[in-house]
Formats: C-alpha cells, sequence, structure tokens
C-alpha cells in the first residue's frame, strides 16, 4: 500500500491513520501545481496549498461572485501554518475517506467545483465533480489520483455565501458549515440554485459528509426572492429530518 501526500497534516487530527509501506511526497510534481484562469474556471493543481486557493481566488476575485467569499472563508480555516502545508486534495481525501468534517469540502460544492482525476486503470483524466467525489461514488477508485481542482466562475445574477459556526474564529474545527448559491433570473425568480451543509447529517462509518438540502432547492425554484421566508420554514424541516438520530435539534425559523 502506498499514499500520497504534501504537509501530512492529516496526522494533526487523526493520530493513527491507516497504515501503509510507502509514502509518495508529490509537492513538486509541476502537474499538480499548476495556478491559472482557464475559460470558465480558476483551476488549482492537486498539491497546491490551502493558502495558495486563497491567494489565487483574492487575486481573481474580480472575475467571480464567488472567489473573495471563498478566499475569506478559506482564511478562517485551522491556522496559517497549518494552510501553508495543506493540500487541497488532501482536506478533499480526508473529508471522503475518515469522515473528516471539512471547511473547504462544503464550500467548494457549492461553488459547483470539479476536479480532474487520473484513472489508474485507464491512464487518462476525467472530470468529476466535487460531490461526486465526496459521495463515496464508486467513479474514483482506489489507485486514482487528483490532479486539479476547478472552481467555476460564476457571473450574472449570482448570490453565494459561505457560514461557519465554531467556537473560535481561527484555529478551531467548525461544527457546522454551509455553502448557498442562488442564481436568478432577470425577471427575479430563482433559476438554480445551491445549498450545502456539512456537519447535520447522522454519521455513517466514514463520519459526516456534505449534505445537500435538495428539497429547500426544489421548493426555491421558480420562486422570487420574496418567498425566502417559506424557504427558511422549509429548510429548518429538511435539515430537522437530517438530525432526528443525533443529539443537536433545530429550532422553527421565526
Amino acid at each position: 500500500k502506498s499514499r500520497f501526500l504534501v504537509g501530512d497534516t492529516c496526522k494533526g487530527v487523526y493520530k493513527n491513520p491507516p497504515s501503509v509501506d510507502v509514502t509518495i511526497d508529490v509537492r513538486d510534481v509541476p502537474e499538480l501545481r499548476v495556478s491559472r484562469v482557464d475559460g470558465s474556471n480558476l483551476i488549482l493543481g492537486a498539491a497546491r496549498t490551502l493558502n495558495d486557493l486563497r491567494d489565487a481566488l483574492r487575486v481573481s476575485q474580480g472575475k467571480s461572485k464567488s472567489f473573495e467569499v471563498l478566499a475569506n472563508h478559506i482564511g478562517k480555516i485551522a491556522s496559517n501554518h497549518v494552510r501553508n502545508q495543506a493540500s487541497i486534495a488532501g482536506n478533499l481525501v480526508m473529508a471522503r475517506e475518515l469522515g473528516f468534517l471539512s471547511d473547504l469540502a462544503p464550500i467548494l460544492q457549492g461553488a459547483g467545483a470539479s476536479l480532474s482525476v487520473l484513472e489508474r486503470a485507464t491512464g487518462k483524466i476525467k472530470s468529476m465533480s466535487v460531490e461526486t467525489f465526496l459521495s463515496g461514488s464508486s467513479e474514483f477508485q482506489n489507485g486514482d489520483l487528483i490532479v486539479d481542482v476547478r472552481v467555476p466562475i460564476l457571473s450574472g445574477n449570482v448570490v453565494f455565501r459561505t457560514y461557519r459556526s465554531a467556537v473560535r474564529a481561527r484555529n478551531c474545527h467548525a461544527i457546522l458549515n454551509s455553502a448557498m448559491m442562488i442564481e436568478t433570473q432577470d425577471d427575479g425568480k430563482i433559476k438554480d440554485c445551491r445549498i450545502v451543509f456539512n456537519g447535520v447529517k447522522a454519521p455513517d462509518v466514514k463520519g459526516s459528509r456534505p449534505v445537500r438540502a435538495v428539497k429547500t432547492e426544489a421548493y426555491l425554484k421558480g420562486k422570487s426572492v420574496q418567498d425566502l421566508p417559506g424557504a427558511a420554514n422549509k429548510i429548518c424541516e429538511e435539515i430537522g429530518a437530517m438530525l432526528k438520530d443525533t443529539a443537536k435539534s433545530v429550532h422553527t425559523f421565526e
């Protein structure tokens, strides 16, 4: 067994990670360190750090409605020295494989980000949404390699927000985090939306995964922004159902 790694910050969270025979440091592989805007995406190599991603988002923040929001959220993850070591791919793999309550995973999913994945079986690169990857889908197999993450440029009538609840603003695991994107038509009606939460679903064997409030999303589509109070009640019902088997609770929207 082998493991690709960059900063190996996993050991700061999990004292006894799954054992391997060989670890391979990939931080200096050129193909995993790209950083560029290409067409409709900001592309960052998988071995880039969280601070690399934050800085690239800030440089290009005028290009997308989501970039400044994402950069500000990433700046609250862990501490500066951890963000200088932890890689983008490592954070996402911890979320998928170990149930790590990642701040990065739900906000990338909410922004509609995707991954370029090198398949071990075919040697070809394919695209996979962050949402599909985090779901534990068999589309990503042992031995496959994340090459880069692609954050789409959101323009037009789009509003994107992220939220984080924790004991402290920084250097502290989140209790709950979320990302929300709404796109409206010219008449003000909602054309599309994504609402992602992390930390609310009853854990499975690998921990909790980011989840979408699909019922609330369906309720919102085609409605106007004046219907948002009704959506708040809807999301309380939907998230409350997810929390039913946990020790947490939600309160009715007032």
